[in-house]
């Protein structure tokens, strides 16, 4: 059957279909569109809300590391009155009778240091940026709890964006202080000694002991070795090497390399020819005369050899080296200049009837021995230096005095007969034997392996080897910081 002409041009007719499809397709687009609007309002909520939380993270963490560098300069600076106290009173102690001295403990001085110095106050830091037009501000507190070893301080940090309530984040650390991070391993309550020997004090008779004025000491024995009655002494076999390591190690170690390298340099003065410097009978050449060192000087000799001479060596306003393979003092030799003056001597020297650097400190000249042969001071000497030695025996005889210090890690004797050793002398010399004779005077100390006195000498010690400047303390840092945790 045929369809008729409506029927047909009905079902070819499509325009209803597209309106339909165009809806659909713009209710989609629409529901997509807010879905996409909605989550980047949510993502943009999220992201914000994320960086105002670090935010105020960040202001915590930078109120607290503030406040934490305040409170670690209060504790380094009540730590180091705490190391001077200490290292006073372990000084003070020293000097006492052994039956009133007392423990020193460094956790006594440091705490009640600490409570008087370190502040608990807290604080309130607002010199950040504006953040989404809001004021970011820490506010900061420490609370203080006390151990029996430890001081404990507690910062807390809340980092504020606006007010408490918008945004904030808080934050805290733990600093520790160790209240005995220093100490002192050696025992000062025996270390003012006017004898101290590594070994054996002995006397030829019991009668010398009340020629020796001040305390003695030996790292072996706890008596004195002498006739008749026993003689006590100090036994204190502690502090014999930290005396050592402590206050005289840099002078116990004989730089022989540093002369060896130092430059040298020519001098024209006409009182040196052969590259030395030998006065042999020459009266009016070397009378009064100076040798002016303008740099460090090498000679193969120096030898002064009449006694009724005067001569002078200045070194300008800086300090100089004079290297010599022999050097042989007789007569006056004064040091002049504003420097100090140095002489390393290689080979061998000898002093007789000369007096050097009499009108001048010790400190103004030093003398380096690296010979071995013995060094014989003889005939009224006097000489006012600081003296090192290598290794070598020394006779010291026929009067005079020798004012300074003379030191030496070596291994030798040294014999002292009719001298008066006036003002200032110390010996130290750990290794050597040390033997007294003849009316000879020590004015000062002895640090020696062992010693010996005979014949009426005498020894007035004046206790300088005492501890006031040689303390070591051990020292650890006192500051311990925990990881920062958030509460």
């Amino acid at each position: 059957m045929l369809k008729s002409s409506w029927q047909k041009s009905y079902s070819k007719n499509e325009n209803g279909n597209t309106l339909i499809i165009t809806l659909f397709v713009l209710v989609l687009i629409t529901i997509l569109g807010l879905s996409l609007v909605t989550m980047t309002t949510n993502t943009l909520k999220v992201s914000t809300n994320e960086r105002t939380d670090q935010a105020v993270f960040y202001i915590a963490e930078a109120g607290l590391v503030e406040r934490k560098a305040s409170l670690t300069i209060e504790i380094n600076n009540a730590y180091s009155a705490a190391v001077d106290e200490y290292k006073k009173q372990l000084i003070e102690n020293s000097k006492k009778d052994p039956s009133e001295q007392e423990v020193i403990s460094f956790k006594n001085i440091f705490k009640p240091i600490l409570l008087a110095n370190v502040s608990l106050a807290g604080a309130t830091y607002n010199n950040f940026e504006k953040h989404f037009s809001k004021e970011p501000k820490a506010e900061v507190t420490i609370e203080q709890e006390e151990q029996d070893t430890k001081m404990i301080y507690t910062i807390t940090s809340t980092g504020i964006l606006g007010d408490l309530d918008t945004a904030s984040r808080v934050i805290t650390q733990k600093v520790s202080v160790d209240l005995n991070s220093a100490s002192f391993d050696g025992n000062t309550s025996k270390g003012n000694y006017a004898v101290y020997a590594r070994n054996k004090i002995e006397y030829a008779y019991h009668g010398i002991k009340d020629s020796v004025v001040g305390n003695i000491a030996s790292a072996t024995y706890d008596h004195v070795i002498s006739p008749g009655p026993q003689i006590p002494l100090i036994h204190d076999p502690v502090n014999f090497d930290t005396l050592l390591n402590t206050k005289y190690r840099e002078q116990l170690d004989f730089p022989i390399d540093d002369f060896k390298n130092a430059s040298y340099y020519p001098n024209d003065s006409d009182l040196i020819a052969n590259n030395s410097l030998i006065e042999n009978g020459e009266w009016e050449k070397f009378n009064n005369k100076t040798l002016l060192l303008s740099n460090n000087l090498k000679l193969s000799t120096f030898s002064i050899n009449n006694g009724g001479i005067t001569f002078n060596i200045d070194v300008g306003d800086s300090d100089k080296i004079l290297y010599v393979n022999k050097l042989k003092l007789n007569g006056h030799i004064n040091i002049r200049g504003a420097g100090k003056l140095t002489i390393f001597v290689e080979d061998s020297m000898e002093f007789n009837n000369t007096y050097l650097n009499q009108n001048a400190s010790p400190n103004k000249l030093e003398i380096y021995y690296a010979g071995n042969s013995k060094l014989n001071i003889t005939n009224n000497t006097f000489l006012n230096t600081n003296m090192y030695m290598k290794q070598a025996d020394i006779h010291y005889q026929g009067g005079g005095g020798f004012s300074g210090s003379l030191y030496s890690n070596g291994v030798g004797k040294i014999t002292l007969t009719g001298g008066t050793f006036n003002e200032s002398v110390n010996f130290i010399v750990p290794n050597y034997s040390f033997k007294m004779a003849g009316g000879s005077t020590v004015k000062g100390f002895i640090i020696c392996d062992n010693l010996y006195l005979e014949g009426g000498a005498s020894i007035i010690g004046k206790g300088s080897n005492d501890f006031d400047d040689s303390i070591s303390i051990e020292q650890s840092s006192p500051i311990k910081n925990d990881p920062i945790v958030e509460q």
